[in-house]
């Protein structure tokens, strides 16, 4: 069986589709003007849109088994503090001797973010899918739903030896996943008195994926839809925060900041797992004059705090105009991510001394600060 399977994913120009007027499957998912919430069912027929086409489970060796929906249950109502409507439910497949449980939802147009007023609304849609398995570390599934009008931004794919594929169908896309469960070490909010930063609170496992949706304007939408014309980034990661890239024009690199307890509840070191891909496209236009998509090797480094490299296992590849990254096995609480061209000059670690007082500089062309000297 394949290990470490990276990210992959067919991509065409995403088209903004009108959500139709018309309800469709399941509890159903209704294209409405109310901020709300909808389970999503399966696909009721080969056209239908806004449903679960299938579910299936992937063995060792790679065999692909088809799994049946054996019921659906529908959930209470409920109304959240954003004035949204839940209209909850959970599908339940059965394949290879295995229950899987999923919890799949997709937002109307108008759900609520948060509301501070009348007038101080933020607005944003997403699909959301969520996996209960038995043995979720150990079992490989595989789901894929059909969508009409959602228009991808950020997506996260929160599963190990994961794989990602977005079709442009008729009426809309065909997004595909798979993978299995995450290890995840988090914290509990609030958190209780005395609690530390440096332990996580529980150790558990992630099995979800999220499409965002890029809405109108920044009002309408997780993060500003800039370039979603272009393209979306696509994140598998174990951490508790892990926002969308940066480019630091003065080293040349693509970064990401994120953060995560440095032990886990049980006191061991917390590895982190971290997978990304993108487009050339999406890349040039988030960032002109990026040095990424030009260069056809790019290098990957994972820095501490304090700018010191961390040992990781990581891969990366740029080739028919799509960046492909991973890392594992690096520490937390908060390293950056950094990508960049492999013909730029690679950052460099130096340490300083002022007195007892030791600082480290990374850069290109790292220097003392004003009073201090170069140490071996």
């Amino acid at each position: 069986m394949r290990k470490n399977i990276f990210i992959t994913a067919l991509f065409s120009l995403t088209v903004i589709f009108v959500p139709p007027a018309v309800s469709v499957d399941g509890i159903g998912y209704v294209d409405s003007n109310e901020p709300a919430i909808y389970s999503i069912d399966k696909c009721s027929s080969a056209t239908a849109m806004n449903c679960i086409e299938s579910v299936g489970v992937v063995s060792e060796d790679g065999t692909y088994t088809d799994a049946t929906l054996t019921t659906y249950d529908s959930m209470n109502k409920v109304v959240d503090s954003n004035g949204n409507t839940h209209y909850n439910g959970q599908s339940v497949w059965s394949a290879q001797g295995k229950i899987v449980k999923l919890f799949a939802s997709l937002d109307s147009i108008n759900s609520v973010l948060w509301k501070n007023s009348d007038s101080d609304i933020q607005y944003g849609a997403a699909l959301r899918v969520t996996v209960n398995v038995d043995d979720p570390l150990n079992t490989k599934v595989r789901i894929k739903v059909r969508t009409s009008w959602l228009r991808p931004q950020s997506v996260q794919v929160k599963m190990n030896d994961s794989e990602f594929n977005d079709e442009i169908i008729p009426g809309g896309h065909r997004w595909t996943v798979e993978g299995k469960g995450l290890a995840h070490s988090s914290f509990n909010y609030p958190r209780a008195a005395g609690a530390t930063q440096e332990i996580a609170d529980y150790d558990g496992v992630l099995f979800d994926f999220f499409v965002h949706h890029a809405g109108i304007d920044a009002k309408h939408s997780f993060w500003p839809p800039v370039c979603a014309d272009q393209g979306y980034t696509v994140q598998t990661n174990n951490t508790n925060e892990t926002g969308e890239p940066t480019w630091d024009v003065k080293e040349q690199t693509l970064q990401f900041g994120i953060f995560a307890p440095h032990l886990t509840a049980s006191g061991e070191i917390n590895k982190g797992y971290f997978k990304f891909w993108t487009t050339d496209k999406f890349i040039n236009c988030k960032f002109p004059g990026n040095t990424l998509s030009k260069s056809a090797n790019l290098s990957i480094q994972i820095l501490d705090e304090d700018g010191t490299p961390v040992v990781a296992t990581t891969q990366i590849s740029h080739a028919n105009g799509q960046i492909k990254v991973l890392a594992t096995g690096f520490h937390f609480s908060s390293p950056r991510i950094v990508i960049r061209a492999a013909n730029t000059k690679p950052l460099t670690l130096i340490k300083c001394q002022k007195g007892k007082v030791i600082k480290v500089v990374t850069g290109r062309s790292p220097a003392c600060p004003k009073g201090y000297q170069k140490v071996k």
